[in-house]
């Protein structure tokens, strides 16, 4: 038996257009006047920040400004956990730019903002983080024993979460087996690597009283 959903061949609807250039994306959208954004973020998977050379940025010509977690003001906080779960055993978030520490590849440091991407981008390369690299310990068996360097120092260790799941009678199960196989499972990292991440843009008109999101 099949359905519209198992079984039957469906056919793509968005292919056609995107073969042949026709996609349309938030890159794609004429906002006039609107800044561009770029991030100077951490080569490193744990170090601290000793020190941070914005000044050759902030003087290139078309950049509107540079932002550390010193200009930041009120909004230099903790973001909210985004989904709150009983299994987290020390939950932790992170601030919209770093402060003192770096946890992992990739967190922004730095913010640029231009009047293009190209004009951010070369203003990114003009800054200099002075970063004091830290332990890290890349096997996953190790970095969860006691003696492997924090990614967190506050935290009594490198697990993020611990649940148990339990369906049944399992104990009488085991009881009942003729046979009984313990196996350990380590999943590898994965990621998705979409061709647009999630992204919006909005623009006001002040005649209409109208504004339209993208």
């Amino acid at each position: 038996m099949s359905t519209a959903m198992f079984g039957e061949r469906v056919q793509r609807l968005a292919d056609a257009k995107l073969v042949l250039g026709e996609g349309s994306f938030i890159d794609d959208i004429p906002l006039e006047g609107a800044l561009h954004v770029a991030f100077v973020r951490s080569p490193f998977a744990r170090a601290h920040i000793r020190s941070i050379d914005c000044e050759a940025a902030r003087e290139m010509e078309g950049v509107a400004a540079v932002y550390t977690c010193d200009d930041l003001g009120r909004l230099d906080i903790l973001m909210p956990l985004l989904i709150p779960h009983p299994s987290l055993t020390e939950a932790r978030t992170q601030r919209p730019l770093a402060r003192e520490d770096v946890f992992y590849v990739g967190q922004t440091v730095v913010m640029v903002v231009a009047i293009d991407r190209y004009t951010a981008e070369d203003a990114v390369h003009l800054i200099d983080v002075d970063y004091e690299p830290l332990d890290v310990e890349l096997d996953l068996p190790a970095a969860v024993g006691d003696d492997a360097p924090r990614v967190h120092p506050d935290v009594a260790n490198n697990v993020a979460a611990h649940f148990v799941q339990r369906s049944g009678d399992p104990d009488s199960a085991f009881v009942r087996a003729d046979h009984i196989t313990k196996i350990k499972v380590q999943v590898d990292r994965s990621t998705a690597a979409p061709l647009e991440c999630r992204a919006v843009a909005a623009r006001y008109d002040t005649v209409a009283g109208e504004l339209m999101v993208w």
